[in-house]
Parts: C-alpha cells; structure tokens; sequence
C-alpha cells in the first residue's frame, strides 16, 4: 500500500504465499544446503490443515528439498499470517491465527526425537509459536545430549514465553531483532539486576548472561543488519551491514530475517567460520527482500560447496 490510512480501506496489491517463522528458516537452510552434497538434512515438524494453504506448503517444502515427513495434517485450518507494507516495503501491522500450530503436541515431537540416531552432528531450531510443552520437551532433550538449539522469538509478545516458562535456558543460540531482545531481558524480574539495554550489542550481552546455555546472540536490525555476540572466543562481537539494495528493488521485507538464520545456520552447522557464514546470510537476505516469497528460490544460489 501506499502512505497507509488508519481505520480506511487502502488501496494496494495482495498476494498470498508460503511463510512461518520456522517454516521459512527450514527453506533457507535447506536450499542453502543443497549444495552440500548431503552433508546436512533438513527436517520440519509442525501441523497443517486438510486445505488449500496446507497442500502449499508441503509441496514448497518438498521442492526446497525439506524433509515433511514429520509434518502432520489435521482439521483445523492451517495457520495464516497477514502482514500489511507500506510503499517502502516495511511491514506496518501482521495479524496471525496460528491455532493449528497450538494442537502439536509432545506426542507430535516424540515422533522426532525417535527418529534422531546421530546426536552429534544434530541441530534443532524451534521458534516461539509452538507451545511450552512442546519447547521444553525439545530443550530438555537438546540439554542431555548436549544438541545445539537454535531459537527465533517470533514476536515481542510470544518473546516473553522465554521468561514466563523458563525456556531460555535451554537455547544456545537466539536471533531476535531489537524490541525482541529488550522485551525478553525486561520480562526478567529485577533480581535479575538487568536493566533496559540501550543498544543492540548491550542487549546481546545481557541475553548471555541470562541464558544458561546461551553462547550467541544474532541481533536482527532491518535494514541496519545484524549484529552477533559471542559468550567466549577471541572475537566477541561481528556487525555485518545489509547488501546494497536499491530501493526501487525492494518487493517485501517479510522473511529477510528468517532468511539470514536459515542460511546462516546452514552454513555454521556445516562449519564455515560464523563472520562468512553471516555474510552469506545478509546476502541471502537481501535476494529474498527483491521477491515476493518469504525466502527467495535464488538463496539456492547462495553458496556452492
């Protein structure tokens, strides 16, 4: 749309596609991974419904080389995002109904766990729409076999569960953006002696002090970039800037940060050094943002091993 007016209807463009936290840091992984020569396998667990949107998205998966067959298909609709852009491309309100993803249960994630034989060459990357339950039941076995766990917030709002539950602890490393990681690090009691952050890099500091298992933190910045923070190692902090864009190529911004985990991800697991592999992934976010979908089919293009 262009300049937005409150309580009207806007003129604008409407297209429909394939998204979800999770969902779109799984198709940047394995596309980015396609090029491992089977080095890294790229699972997702999560409910669908018997619909339209749900047969979508099993085939988007199917042709990103995701594997679906933890995926369950249930009666209730499958979860729908709404983001509304301005004319810069900038998400300015999403509206989500993600009740299918409330009825995956600990029998749905059992089902993975079994199926998990090499816990040493294993990562998991689970976001904040699934419920408690299902988090910790992940995070507890993460722990005893010392797997890392990978972890989006998803929102300001479903970022507090990390505290309300005690789900931090379980995380090794996290990408939130900004306001994420203050609402997280202000929804610890004030025992915690953690103040408001008043920049990214605090912020990312006082998240690994605060996660017991925590040892990076990605700060997403929009357009800024990103910045990554280190519990130990000789270099603490890497700032990687946004690829060059112009602005008459920018479709959507949606999915750009979900792009950059999921490629970067990839990559680290497959053990590039983190500042190349967060480099690929700015890149890769940048291709993404010049499309329509939520991850865009070149990040494929990203990297050849």
């Amino acid at each position: 749309a262009n300049d937005l007016i409150p309580h009207s209807s806007n003129e604008g463009s409407v297209t429909w596609g394939c998204g979800g936290v999770a969902r779109n840091i799984a198709e940047a992984c394995a596309r980015v991974a396609s090029n491992m020569n089977g080095r890294i396998k790229v699972h997702f667990c999560s409910l669908v419904g018997d619909d339209v949107a749900g047969k979508a998205i099993l085939d988007r998966c199917e042709r990103a080389g995701i594997d679906i067959s933890f995926v369950n298909v249930g009666n209730t609709p499958t979860a729908t995002y709404c983001a509304v852009h301005d004319s810069m491309g900038d998400l300015h309100i999403g509206v989500t109904d993600a009740r299918a993803i409330d009825e995956l249960t600990r029998h749905h994630v059992s089902r993975v766990l079994e199926h998990i034989t090499n816990k040493r060459n294993c990562c998991f990357m689970v976001d904040t729409n699934i419920s408690p339950s299902c988090f910790r039941q992940i995070g507890e076995f993460a722990s005893e076999h010392s797997i890392p766990l990978w972890n989006d917030p998803v929102s300001v709002d479903k970022a507090k569960r990390l505290v309300d539950n005690n789900l931090l602890q379980y995380v090794t490393c996290m990408t939130p953006n900004f306001d994420e990681a203050k609402a997280i690090i202000e929804a610890f009691p004030t025992s915690a002696n953690v103040g408001t952050p008043n920049c990214p890099i605090a912020a990312a500091h006082d998240l690994l002090l605060l996660g017991k298992r925590l040892e990076t933190c990605i700060v997403t910045l929009g357009s800024e970039g990103s910045v990554t923070v280190f519990k130990s190692g000789k270099q603490r902090v890497i700032q990687i800037p946004c690829c060059p864009v112009d602005k008459d190529k920018v479709i959507s911004t949606n999915g750009a940060g979900d792009t950059l985990t999921g490629a970067t991800m990839a990559l680290v697991v497959d053990g590039m050094p983190w500042n190349e592999a967060l480099q690929h992934g700015a890149y890769a976010a940048a291709l993404t943002v010049q499309g329509k979908d939520s991850v865009s089919e070149a990040v494929s293009k990203v990297w050849k091993g």
